[in-house]
């Protein structure tokens, strides 16, 4: 072993620099939660716990969610809870003839899009970015996108509106911004029901910017595992 070998081994080695860049283009289009555990499954098996921190140190102040999620990891978590939840989330929308969803959570979305009878819409509304036709692809012929210009179409009386849920405290969590346009403050009178599908319940360990504070009043049902 070189001496420039031997003053290595055993350090965590430093991620590439497109790192960063790979885990914004995943955190648009899968969502931050599904694109944080997709992130640290890899990162886990390539490297281990040294991996995962060095991860955190490198991301997790620019990723909130990702920095939560590998803090849930290092305590022995292995996944959103998206089997805990879903059915409840389900029943919350049996006998919707729409559900207009706010945010991307493409574990949560995979779950829940086969389950509805109702057509299902996505509000083309990130901070973000994604390419949202590749988004809708992932769901034929089961998913159409609107922007907030159409929103109002699909309210109703058998309407309903779901987002995700993350860091959720006693009286308040985390939101999309969208969500706060979308709801807003005649969501109730709106909708049947407007659904909070909480894809993190761990505390936020740093600022949770790209999300934004509302409280458990903003919305009908607020569905955490």
């Amino acid at each position: 072993m070189t001496d420039r070998a031997a003053a290595g081994a055993g350090e965590p080695r430093a991620l590439p620099r497109s790192i960063a860049q790979a885990f914004r283009l995943a955190a648009g289009e899968l969502g931050h939660c599904s694109a944080a555990w997709l992130f640290v499954n890899e990162t886990e098996r390539g490297g281990g716990r040294e991996a995962l921190a060095v991860l955190r140190d490198e991301l997790g102040r620019t990723y909130p969610v990702l920095d939560a999620v590998i803090a849930s990891r290092l305590e022995g978590a292995t996944g959103p809870p998206v089997a805990e939840t879903l059915d409840e989330v389900v029943a919350l929308c049996e006998g919707a003839s729409h559900v207009v969803i706010v945010g991307i959570e493409a574990r949560f979305m995979d779950a829940l899009v086969p389950r509805l009878s109702a057509r299902v819409h996505l509000l083309t509304q990130s901070v973000l970015s994604p390419d949202w036709d590749r988004v809708a692809s992932n769901y034929p012929g089961r998913l159409d996108l609107i922007g907030l210009q159409d929103f109002q179409r699909y309210a109703g009386s058998r309407s309903v509106l779901v987002t995700y849920a993350y860091g959720t405290s006693p009286s308040s969590t985390y939101v999309v911004p969208a969500w706060l346009r979308a709801a807003g403050n005649h969501g109730r009178t709106q909708f049947r029901a407007l659904i909070g599908w909480g894809a993190l319940a761990r505390p936020f360990g740093v600022y949770p910017r790209w999300l934004v504070e509302t409280s458990h009043d903003s919305f009908t049902h607020l569905v955490t595992a």
